[in-house]
């Protein structure tokens, strides 16, 4: 790599305030896990195990061990000292104002940090002050145009202005992130969508927030509108994700502060459509946990006006999300009348929008939303919208499945088969996986136990549902 690349990685490290290690990723713009993925090429099966964790450790100070500091320096064809790891003790022309380059005197300090930048001469003498690239050219077109008031226009003081007009050019619609790198991480947000419908809760939080961090960091760097525009689009949806995670897991108030930052991010991008969606997850929490239930059903019809459409999936969703709303306040004309509103925009759905994801509305979503909102109207089609809601639902939805049988639950009590419907729900929670035992599900579980008549309370089967809902999240008997 040649003394220019190090030169330019140096001002990105300087200019950003990150270490070397993390400039020289930035200098090639990869994101985290492009850097995983070219380490596994160089090192083979011996890295099966590396995370982009553990490259934002070492990008954070954390010496990597002498195996995977080799193949950083092969990734990025340079020394370890350029990486922020060690020191150059060579001795002769080949100190540089961080490192190496030809013509200066080589700083020693064995006591230089990994990722640190500057130490002392070993001569004692104070180091020189490090050049800022163009720095020069700045200063003598500075002096130029100062001259402009005693020499008036000429030739000369033209072509500086050209060039400090030039140079704002350059700033305006130069970024810091290539198309290619926005391509991976929409699909990369596509397919922590994905994973959502089937994985527990907690099992890609930690890889979501990271990723969100990454993108606030190349946010807030310079970039062209377009680009900026894409990544508040990305930022917007996966912070919808992390807030649905966090619905899931219980915890309402972070719900909602990633849902109100997902609202910026989306505002941003004056993406109506996006708007919509994040409007529209947010109804969730008061569907579940906060109060008033009101709130839902307001937030539901606010983002069926914003997607205008109703051939998208959003406007089925939200009107979904109206009647499950209206239903639970015990609004039965309202819940029907939104009912058949959400069943005839879902018939006008092109295929593509029935994807079953946070950002689609798959059929056996939709079964689930109908057959949820009959179950708390009492109706009598629920148990047959239940059985098709379990047939559409792959084994691997378990969040639906576990809400769709207390759904089941709930109507067998409605019934006044109080015995049958406690012994079913509490066979579905014990039976649920300990990583899905979420406090969205015993949230549920305890919504339905106030279902139960208080004299029928003291029943074996409900004072042991009783007992399993005062358990911590994933705790069993």
């Amino acid at each position: 790599m040649s003394d220019l690349h190090w030169i330019e990685v140096q001002s990105i490290a300087d200019r950003q305030g990150v270490s070397l290690l993390r400039g020289w990723r930035l200098r090639h713009e990869w994101t985290l896990i492009q850097v995983v993925d070219r380490l596994k090429e160089i090192l083979g099966p011996s890295a099966d195990g590396l995370s982009h964790q553990q490259v934002s450790k070492w990008e954070r100070g954390v010496p990597p061990t002498p195996r995977y500091l080799r193949a950083l320096c092969e990734l990025y064809q340079t020394r370890p000292d350029r990486l922020g790891f060690g020191h150059d003790f060579t001795v002769g022309e080949v100190a540089d104002p961080g490192g190496t380059q030809p013509g200066r005197k080589q700083r020693s300090d064995p006591q230089l940090k990994p990722g640190g930048r500057g130490a002392p001469h070993d001569s004692g003498e104070e180091p020189p002050s490090p050049r800022i690239p163009g720095e020069e050219d700045d200063m003598r077109r500075r002096n130029l145009l100062r001259s402009v008031f005693v020499s008036g226009l000429t030739a000369p003081i033209v072509s500086a202005m050209e060039q400090v007009r030039q140079s704002m050019e350059r700033t305006l619609s130069s970024a810091t992130v290539s198309a290619a790198s926005l391509d991976q991480w929409e699909q990369t947000v596509t397919g922590y969508g994905l994973a959502y419908m089937t994985s527990p809760p907690l099992g890609q939080l930690q890889d979501m927030v990271l990723d969100f961090a990454e993108i606030q960091r190349l946010t807030a760097l310079r970039q062209t509108t377009d680009i900026q525009r894409r990544l508040c689009h990305i930022s917007a949806q996966l912070g919808v994700v992390i807030a649905m995670t966090m619905v899931d897991l219980g915890d309402y108030q972070q719900a909602r502060g990633w849902f109100r930052t997902s609202r910026v991010a989306a505002e941003e991008t004056e993406d109506r459509i996006l708007r919509a969606w994040v409007t529209a997850r947010e109804s969730a929490i008061y569907l579940y946990y906060a109060q008033p239930v009101q709130r839902a059903v307001d937030l539901a019809r606010q983002a069926q006006l914003m997607a205008a459409k109703p051939d998208s999936a959003v406007a089925v969703v939200a009107a979904a999300l109206e009647a499950r709303g209206w239903a639970r306040l015990g609004a039965a004309a309202q819940a029907h009348q939104a009912l058949r509103r959400a069943e005839e925009f879902f018939e006008r759905l092109p295929v593509a929008a029935t994807v079953n994801t946070p950002f689609g509305c798959g059929r056996q979503r939709f079964a689930f939303y109908l057959e949820n909102t009959l179950a708390h109207l009492g109706d009598r089609r629920a148990p047959s919208m239940q059985q098709e809601a379990l047939r559409l639902l792959g084994l691997g939805e378990i969040r639906d499945r576990l809400l769709v049988e207390l759904d089941v639950a709930t109507m067998w009590i409605r019934r006044g088969d109080v015995t049958e419907g406690v012994r079913h729900a509490l066979r579905t929670i014990l039976s649920a996986p300990a990583d899905w035992r979420t406090g969205l599900i015993n949230s549920r579980g305890e919504e339905l136990y106030a279902l139960i008549p208080e004299p029928r309370r003291c029943l074996p089967a409900a004072r042991d549902l009783h007992t399993v809902l005062a358990l911590p999240s994933g705790e069993s008997l």
